[in-house]
């Protein structure tokens, strides 16, 4: 080969070609060197030139691999420069996901075959740009409900219906959200802005409930397009979007299920109808509507009252013989009493699919009703739950008139308190005003009774109605300190400002004492607090000022103890400052700041180690690092997910420095490798790094597998009977749908034999085309077309899959690379000068052979066919069937 290329070049210099030409391009973007991120405008490497050119190729060049040609480039030009653009967004992404380029590793964009555009016979040599290849940007995964499904016209404001979920692979935040509808240019567009898409970790869930999307409501348009846009990673990268031209927008488009016709009603038993000896009214609906409960307004107590039943009371039905949505409700009303007379029924908040209302009404009879069982219908606010803001009063619904007992009482922090005054009842409706004094864990414990004078159970205690809350008092929050926590020349004053409704900062514990530590955890100075100067302008702030100012480089933490600042209820005359009588204060504040350069946090010991070749892939690892960390992200692949790999968040834990990851047990049990990518921040909330790339923690492992495992599962020609033999086409196959031949350890001598033994030829192996990745081609020395047998050996360890490793001394089978087993072909050639002959042509001795050229008999004719098993023989160099 080289023989040919300095013939090659030696004749163009024999005929006068003019030599190459130096070409620079005047600017490269981004800059030489830079990293490239795939999320950046349209994702082109341009290359400006001072002249025009004709560029006729353009590769991506891996550190470690082959030349890939760039399916997209274009160019442009004005009249002082030519500008060509290398679109390799797509290419980029698809090399980072199969590994053959590595994010934070470089990769090369090489211009080829560049001829002057007026004069073709000037040329110039190959320019090539090095990069670094930037992390990838999360990727879209799935949108809930799917682009093109049909949607409600309208969704009720709670609940999980009209939530749009856009699932990415990474933490994203996203700045906007609205819906558009109709088009330009018949006047019929229009948008409606959404509130800002919730993020939480890699969802980001848009909200349509509340907005009515009815044709009548869009200028008569059926379908609608809803976008979310400058969605980015939580580090700020853009994502690419799936809008061309757009960076960081995602749309989806939706058809809108809506109806004209009127929504009918119908209950049972009739409207007029008397109730008292039903347990449940059913009300039938002939389409969907929406509705938040069921208002019953009635006498009891010889006055007027009203319940409402929420709708998690009310059983829900679909009606199986209709496909328009039709349903049934039922409402409870077995346990209410009633009064003699009207008992009026309504759907509270009743809407339809157009986001129309719906009045759903019916008025019923009853000749006096007392229930058997009184039961508590509800209780406000919700049992079980914190207390902010802090309520107005809390309020028990029951189904019957009923009466407090005495005996009731408010438990707060174990200390019992009669509710006397707090507490009023009307028939049936129990309400304790809230006082400031309710602080801690609240615990109702009331006696009700009944009409029958029967005491009402509602929760676990018979006889008592018992119910309980939260309400701490650590709910005075700082919202914001200046400076930012972060890197600072120096630290001295802090602003610290409170979040407060209609409040303000009223106050200190000024015992409490605020301290600036070291990296190691030593006192370094401390701070006092007090008010800012212009207090009646800055009400919500406070400001710490320490003893002396601190600019010596290293880590440094703020701490302002739980309990040092209040809000306006704070009274210094009390000894729990207000407390007791409502004040809220604080929660412990910790604040870290950086001055100068410090050393880095760095992963000092994991545990496994990372290694290849293991018995077994264990279940649980442990990360050390030099300062305490958080997690920001976790992924891992395997075998079972091999490119994007899986959120493991859920396996994974942080105590301090340390970091664990524990996967169920017999996960890795099947797996030939794991690899984890970890995003852990420092105290600081730096990024710490491990591995090969930059701003992750990358650990891998792999299970020792026998090698030489890459299967050839065709060969061409195929075995048997040929004319000749010089070239070969093996087809292997890979360990998933991304394998390919990765290369060949051109050390093994592939060799042909004969029957004997002796080898006739030996062959080379090389590459097939671009559209045939999994084959390879072996070409023999000289082609063979002599009669006989012969068999083709390639050795084992000749071919490796796309693992393959030039650099790696055993071509990186240590990280995972599989190779052939040793493989043998067998051929005989039968050449035009053997030709099928029947055997009373022949007459004499003759020489019998097999069809792989051993020779069996030498004898007469008349005595040499005989006894041999049917087939295809070789007599005199003619093919002979015996049968």
């Amino acid at each position: 080969m080289k023989r040919k290329l300095l013939l090659f070049f030696a004749l163009l210099i024999a005929v006068g070609m003019k030599a190459a030409e130096d070409l620079q391009p005047t600017n490269v973007t981004p800059e030489i060197g830079a990293t490239y991120l795939i999320s950046e405008n349209d994702g082109s490497i341009v290359f400006t030139f001072d002249r025009q050119l004709k560029i006729d190729k353009a590769y991506i060049i891996p550190a470690n691999g082959n030349p890939i040609e760039i399916a997209n480039t274009w160019d442009s030009y004005t009249v002082v420069a030519y500008f060509y653009y290398c679109g390799i967004s797509s290419q980029m992404k698809a090399l980072i996901k199969d590994g053959t380029i590595t994010a934070g590793g470089t990769f090369q964009i090489k211009l080829q075959g560049i001829k002057d555009a007026e004069d073709a016979s000037i040329s110039y040599n190959d320019v090539t740009a090095t990069f670094v290849a930037g992390n990838l940007p999360a990727e879209l995964v799935s949108i809930k409900p799917q682009d093109g499904e049909t949607i409600n016209s309208y969704y009720a404001v709670g609940g999980t219906d009209g939530l749009i979920a856009f699932t990415f692979t990474d933490p994203v935040v996203c700045e906007s959200a609205k819906v558009s509808y109709g088009n330009v240019e018949d006047g019929t567009f229009g948008s409606i802005d959404l509130q800002t898409p919730v993020a939480s970790g890699s969802v980001l869930t848009a909200n349509i409930q509340g907005i009515k999307l009815s044709p009548a409501d869009i200028n008569k348009q059926t379908s609608i397009t809803l976008q979310i846009s400058r969605v980015k990673t939580t580090d700020g990268i853009l994502l690419e979007g799936n809008i061309p031209g757009s960076p960081g927008t995602y749309a989806v488009n939706y058809n809108i299920k809506s109806s004209s016709v009127e929504v009918s009603y119908r209950f049972t038993p009739d409207k007029g109808s008397n109730i008292d000896n039903v347990e449940q009214l059913k009300c039938y609906f002939s389409y969907p509507i929406t509705f938040d409960g069921v208002k019953l307004s009635y006498t009891l107590g010889g006055g007027e009252t009203s319940i409402v039943i929420p709708k998690e009371q009310i059983t829900i039905e679909n009606d199986p013989n209709d496909d328009e949505g039709a349903f049934f409700a039922y409402i409870p009303i077995k346990d209410l009493s009633f009064d003699a007379g009207n008992v009026d029924v309504e759907f509270v908040g009743g809407m339809d699919l157009n986001g129309n209302a719906v009045e759903v009404k019916g008025t019923f009879l009853s000749a006096g009703k007392h229930a058997d069982v009184t039961t508590c219908l509800s209780v406000t606010p919700t049992p079980g739950s914190k207390l902010v803001p802090r309520p107005e009063a809390f309020v028990f619904t029951f189904s019957d008139l009923v009466t407090m007992d005495m005996s009731s009482v408010l438990v707060i922090g174990g200390d019992e308190m009669p509710l006397g005054r707090l507490a009023s009842v009307n028939k049936n409706v129990l309400t304790v005003r809230y006082e400031n004094t309710m602080y801690g864990d609240l615990t109702f414990k009331l006696r009700m009774k009944n009409a029958a004078g029967n005491f009402v159970t509602y929760g676990d205690t018979e006889g008592y109605v018992t119910v309980s809350y939260s309400a701490p008092s650590d709910l005075f929050t700082c919202s914001g300190i200046d400076p930012v926590v972060g890197k600072v020349e120096s630290l001295k004053v802090f602003t610290l400002t409170f979040d407060g409704v209609d409040d303000y900062v009223g106050g200190f514990d000024n015992s409490k004492e605020i301290v600036l530590k070291n990296e190691a955890g030593e006192k370094v100075t401390t701070g006092t607090i007090d008010l800012p100067e212009d207090y009646y302008t800055y009400p919500f702030d406070a400001i710490i000022t320490l003893a002396n100012e601190v600019n010596t480089t290293g880590i440094y933490t703020l701490v302002v103890p739980e309990k040092t600042a209040y809000n306006s209820l704070y009274d210094d005359f009390m000894d729990d400052f207000g407390v007791s009588g409502g004040a809220i204060y604080n929660p412990e504040l910790t604040f870290t700041y950086t001055i100068g350069d410090v050393t880095p946090t760095t992963c000092t010991n994991v545990d496994p180690a990372p290694a290849q070749n293991m018995e077994a892939i264990p279940t649980q690892f442990a990360f050390t690092f030099s300062r305490n960390v958080t997690l920001s992200s976790a992924r891992m692949t395997s075998d079972e997910n091999p490119r994007g790999g899986v959120d493991i968040s859920e396996y994974v834990a942080v105590a301090d420095n340390v970091l664990t990851i524990t996967l169920p047990e017999g996960m890795t049990d099947s797996y030939t490798f794991v690899n984890f990518m970890l995003q852990v921040t420092d105290i600081t909330g730096a990024y710490v790094t491990y591995g090969d790339v930059d701003d992750y923690v990358v650990a891998g492992y792999t299970k020792k597998v026998e090698a030489n495992t890459f299967i050839c599962s065709d060969i061409t020609p195929a075995v048997g009977e040929v004319k000749s033999l010089k070239e070969f086409i093996l087809t292997f196959v890979g360990v998933d749908e991304f394998d390919m031949v990765g290369g060949f350890d051109t050390t093994k001598e592939i060799v042909l034999k004969d029957v004997a033994g002796t080898t006739v030829t030996t062959g080379t192996i090389d590459f097939s085309d671009f559209d045939h990745p999994m084959d390879a081609i072996i070409s023999l020395e000289k082609e063979v077309a002599e009669n006989g047998t012969y068999t083709l050996t390639i050795p084992e360890g000749t071919v490796y899959n796309s693992l393959y490793d030039d650099m790696a001394e055993d071509f990186g089978v240590s990280l995972g690379a599989i190779y052939n087993p040793e493989l043998t072909y067998t051929y005989t050639i039968l050449a035009s000068g053997i030709d099928s002959v029947m055997a009373g042509e022949l007459s004499g001795v003759v020489e019998v052979y097999s069809l792989q050229g051993v020779l069996l008999r030498k004898a007469d004719v008349s005595e040499a066919l005989k006894g041999l098993t049917p087939g295809i023989y070789i007599v005199n160099g003619k093919k002979i069937a015996v049968k």
